[in-house]
């Protein structure tokens, strides 16, 4: 009789570990590095399947599929962050996707290391702050060069500038120009952060696009535009703020067409 309990508890063990193995349910947080919750954060199981997202305060759960040994978190604004040899519980730190002018490609990747080297710091702020549980990361999370796709970029961008500075010069003051933007993160007040779109942006179809009417333009270290905000209605974000600044019809906001996308039909030529 004994000998049946302890074959039936070995077997239940076994029967135990292929489910736990085979599908796994993981939860956890993620956050940014200003220690600022991210909601709606996207988690994708070996890049290409979405497996959840998190909740209003950061939250997420999950059920991982088995064969899964990746799991990457990322959002607008924020650089993806992949993780492997993950425990049960998942606490994450999101960099910001910065924008380094002037920098070189190999400058960009000295300066992102030094930021991600600095996340077991942030990590124990999180902790002290009370946005994170456990001391330290269970997780394996490498550092990932971008040096490589920079530079092939960068051949790609000489093409576009080229293209984009034709378009500049067919602007004129009085001309009706719409701007994309994306949803950063809420401030205290409920108002959206909004951060631009790249020019070489093929996407035509943006949650925010914010209307207005050129007011001046310069050359004075890049194409600049001036422009008054005519019509929010296509920003799908309610009250919204650029620069630390609330924008409203009427607002006059600063756009420089070296870097950053502007929409204007009809197209150029």
């Amino acid at each position: 009789m004994k000998l049946l309990t302890i074959l039936f508890a070995s077997f239940f063990l076994t029967a135990a570990d292929v489910f736990v193995y085979g599908q796994q349910t993981i939860n956890g947080r993620v956050i940014n590095e200003e220690l600022v919750t991210v909601p709606e954060a996207q988690i994708y199981g070996e890049d290409t399947l979405l497996l959840g997202q998190t909740d209003l305060n950061g939250y997420f759960e999950i059920i991982v599929p088995e064969g899964i040994n990746d799991l990457a978190f990322g959002w607008i604004g924020h650089e993806w962050a992949s993780i492997s040899d993950y425990c049960n519980y998942i606490e994450v730190i999101l960099l910001y996707d910065a924008t380094y002018h002037y920098r070189s490609n190999r400058k960009i990747d000295r300066l992102r290391r030094k930021r991600f080297d600095e996340l077991s710091e942030l990590h124990k702020q999180a902790v002290d702050g009370g946005l994170f549980k456990a001391a330290t990361p269970c997780y394996e999370r490498e550092f990932v060069p971008i040096k490589p796709q920079l530079d092939e970029i960068k051949e790609e961008m000489k093409a576009e500038e080229k293209v984009n500075k034709k378009y500049f010069k067919k602007l004129a003051v009085g001309d009706t120009i719409r701007i994309p933007y994306s949803g950063h993160n809420r401030d205290r007040e409920g108002r959206m952060g909004l951060v631009v779109f790249s020019y070489v942006v093929d996407n035509e179809s943006f949650d925010c696009l914010i209307e207005g009417v050129i007011l001046q333009k310069n050359r004075r270290n890049g194409h600049n535009l001036t422009y008054k905000v005519t019509n929010l209605d296509k920003c799908n974000y309610g009250t919204v703020v650029y620069e630390d600044n609330e924008v409203t019809v009427g607002s006059i906001l600063q756009h420089n067409m070296k870097y950053f996308k502007v929409i204007k039909e009809p197209k150029p030529k």
